[in-house]
């Protein structure tokens, strides 16, 4: 919305300006680069911040006090109770509320709008499906649910998320998912990447692989960082260049 941070998060570990290729360009001064679930109050203090936008976060009240003591600051919405569960409909609008920029949020969900309808259009097989969509980290593998930005964005183009992912939510964006338990993934649609890991560290495990949506083709691993990021993000401009990008992965693996 044309206004530039003098700090950022890089709670997806882009390095350099702490954000996405779709959006370093409109950057012409470095932000700070602050911790993320180390997040430091004194690094805060120092920015001399005259808005905090903290509207995508784990929602505690200890720290939105910390962080509203330093200047006005603008949290998740009332009564969310997901954590990092801020949709980007909901972020876009707070974010253009407190800049007094409404006029721009708006038009930025109409594009956003039109790009999902237009997905939609294209990939109407989509209605309907199943996908279970995770990540596999240091700590093993993980399920998203609803409320999870890449989950929303998939049920957005029409999947449905399996119920035996679903029913074991406990207000986190996503459940863990032991070795043994490798079916949870198991859906019209599989839709796996890692997390600060290459994707080799998973990509022919026995267990996975053996799952009937990996034995049909139905398995897609996305080891394009910028694409996991852009997908994963639940910012305007990062689900645009997923549209993009991502989309047409899911519709041919789909159709495999």
């Amino acid at each position: 919305m044309g206004t530039q941070p003098v700090g950022v998060a890089d709670w997806m570990a882009f390095g350099g300006k702490g954000v996405g290729p779709w959006v370093a360009d409109e950057f012409t001064t470095d932000p700070k680069i602050l911790g993320t679930m180390d997040l430091s109050v004194e690094d805060v203090i120092a920015l001399e911040p005259d808005l905090i936008l903290w509207t995508r976060s784990d929602n505690t009240q200890a720290t939105y006090d910390k962080l509203s003591a330093i200047a006005p600051t603008v949290g998740p919405p009332p009564g969310l109770s997901t954590a990092y569960g801020t949709t980007v409909e909901q972020q876009t609008e707070l974010v253009a509320k407190a800049l007094g920029k409404e006029a721009e949020g708006k038009a930025l969900l109409d594009g956003l709008d039109a790009k999902f309808d237009a997905a939609i259009a294209t990939n109407s097989n989509f209605a309907g499906k199943t996908v279970a969509i995770g990540a596999y980290s240091s700590d093993g593998y993980a399920a998203y649910v609803p409320g999870d930005a890449r989950a929303d964005f998939m049920t957005r183009l029409g999947f449905t998320i399996p119920a035996a992912i679903t029913e074991k939510a406990t207000g986190n964006f996503y459940v863990p998912v032991a070795n043994e338990n490798l079916n949870l993934f198991d859906a019209d649609l599989t839709v796996l990447f890692p997390i600060f890991l290459d994707s080799s560290a998973f990509a022919n495990d026995p267990l996975l692989r053996a799952i009937p949506s990996a034995q049909h083709g139905h398995l897609l691993i996305l080891d394009d960082v910028s694409l996991v990021n852009a997908f994963s993000s639940g910012s305007v401009p990062g689900l645009t260049y997923a549209i993009d990008n991502a989309v047409p992965k899911f519709a041919s693996t789909l159709g495999a």
